[in-house]
């Protein structure tokens, strides 16, 4: 048996059949053989890019202090990158700086000690640039090996 409570009105389910009671209330539809519960999502509705080049390969260097370098394509004509996920791997302690291409505006910032990272970061809230067209771009503070992985999207 299940009590629910649809838009104000309370509802006593006894027998799986008892959903069918539900239908036509306010425009709801109980789930049928045609129109199941979901089981799964259908995952984003966006095209998730990654990497630095149509290889998905990761931006690696030696080297990134002596400037600021692109670590991802850039955005579908017209459109923002949206960041999803970020995994930066470094050799030596530095500090990592992310920045959008042209305004050098400072996207994300981190201090990574020897032989770490950032690990995975999937972000909770949006990483998106302020200008259409532009790529994330990535700099140290000192030379040392690093490799950044970058999962990202593109939207209006």
């Amino acid at each position: 048996m299940a009590i629910v409570q649809v838009k104000g009105k309370t509802y006593v389910l006894t027998e799986p059949g008892d959903a069918v009671a539900v239908a036509g209330v306010d425009g709801l539809t109980p789930p049928t053989a045609t129109n199941p519960i979901p089981t799964s999502d259908a995952g984003p509705a966006w095209t998730t890019v990654r990497g630095v080049n149509s290889d998905g390969e990761p931006k690696a260097s030696a080297d990134l202090s002596g400037g600021a370098v692109a670590c991802t394509q850039a955005p579908v004509t017209g459109q923002k990158l949206v960041i999803d996920d970020l995994v930066v791997s470094v050799d030596t302690a530095m500090k990592v700086t992310f920045t959008e291409e042209t305004s050098g505006k400072v996207v994300l910032a981190g201090y990574c000690s020897a032989n770490n990272g950032f690990g995975q970061n999937t972000f909770r809230g949006k990483i998106k640039l302020a200008t259409a067209n532009k790529k994330l771009f990535v700099q140290t503070s000192v030379a040392g090996n690093i490799s950044i992985q970058t999962s990202y999207h593109s939207e209006a």
